[in-house]
């Protein structure tokens, strides 16, 4: 169509093309292709090509259902809610990340960041904004620092995209999160738990005193993962909300030392084998998680052997601290319970440090 330079009739509407940033776009005008209506097309094209050589072209005046009416926006930012920010972000990530994070961070969008940002587009968010949803807030600063990182996640690529001039999250540091204290526990708090268990129950938190493994990582051993000649087993695997992934770190995939009490309690364990996990519920047949362990096994037994509760997870603290006191070196420590670096070994449990 040599009389209507950058004009064509594509079907019953009218394309009219031209090059914008060095793009060639070419955008339906939602017209019939009548003499009258392909002329107006193309005036319309001689004063979009006008404006774009001045420099006052605005794609989204002239074509605002168009896709790269948010890609060409002078403020791209204000045309994109926080809310389809945040849903696109965790749709391109979450095959990126663990299934348990991409969880978490679902469990932030819906339940925190939505419903006190979603309605605002990009650049609408303001640090005031933000400090004062914190202080709002009763969770703890743990969970809130966790809750903010989709927020800034988009955030961050929206300031590398371009879309926003400012990222607000930049003035708005972590809270403090203050780690507690290990609580070991002693020679005769063990004993006593001992003694208000038997079976695989016993078997269970013998083993876990014994070896020092994360909950998640007691529940996904398998019986293919002991080497029962050599006295170790292989830490492979792990166990979150149902759900087999890695260890938590690369440094968790480990061999780890059995001593004499946690092969006894193997050896124990195998009048219960069912493949191919080697703790299981017994009670009713099924796969162990954190909430049947603490419930059904932990908490029971401290409250009749009469000790003040104190989480599952500090049977790793006793495996650490005992072993410590004992003489044993730092670097063995680490790599027994699959710490990145001996240093965190040695803050964790520096007072127990001979």
């Amino acid at each position: 169509m040599d009389k209507y330079r950058g004009i064509a009739i594509r079907g019953n509407r009218i394309q009219i093309s031209f090059t914008f940033n060095g793009e060639r776009c070419r955008e339906t005008w939602p017209k019939e292709p009548t003499t009258k209506n392909l002329k107006e097309a193309h005036t319309i094209r001689e004063t979009i090509i006008g404006l774009i050589t001045i420099g006052k072209f605005n794609y989204e005046e002239f074509f605002p259902n168009s896709s790269r009416a948010i890609k060409h926006a002078r403020n791209p930012g204000d045309k994109i809610t926080i809310e389809d920010a945040l849903n696109q972000w965790l749709r391109v990530h979450q095959k990126r990340i663990a299934r348990s994070t991409a969880r978490d961070y679902a469990s932030a969008l819906k339940e925190h960041l939505i419903p006190r940002f979603g309605h605002l587009y990009l650049s609408e968010l303001k640090p005031a904004d933000i400090r004062h949803w914190i202080a709002s807030l009763t969770i703890s600063n743990k969970r809130i620092n966790n809750v903010l990182i989709p927020l800034r996640a988009v955030y961050n690529e929206a300031h590398e995209d371009e879309l926003i001039e400012k990222n607000p999250l930049t003035k708005i540091p972590n809270l403090k999160v203050v780690t507690r204290e290990p609580q070991p526990f002693n020679v005769n708090e063990i004993e006593a738990i001992y003694a208000q268990l038997e079976g695989n129950d016993l078997n269970f938190v013998t083993f876990a005193f014994e070896t020092g493994l994360r909950t998640s990582e007691l529940i996904g051993l398998q019986w293919q993962d002991i080497d029962f000649e050599n006295k170790r087993l292989y830490v492979r695997r792990a166990i979150v909300r149902g759900h087999t992934k890695e260890p938590k770190t690369r440094s968790g995939i480990r061999t780890v030392e059995l001593s004499e009490k946690a092969l006894t309690a193997l050896k124990s364990q195998q009048a219960f084998k069912v493949e191919p996990h080697i703790f299981f519920d017994t009670k009713n047949n099924e796969a162990l998680n954190d909430q049947k362990i603490r419930k059904r096994i932990w908490q029971p037994a401290l409250k009749r052997a009469g000790i003040s509760y104190r989480e599952p997870y500090q049977t790793r603290h006793t495996f650490a601290s005992q072993h410590l006191s004992n003489g044993k070196p730092i670097i063995w420590v680490a790599l027994q319970m699959g710490h990145s670096n001996p240093n965190m070994t040695t803050s964790r449990y520096a007072r127990w440090i001979k």
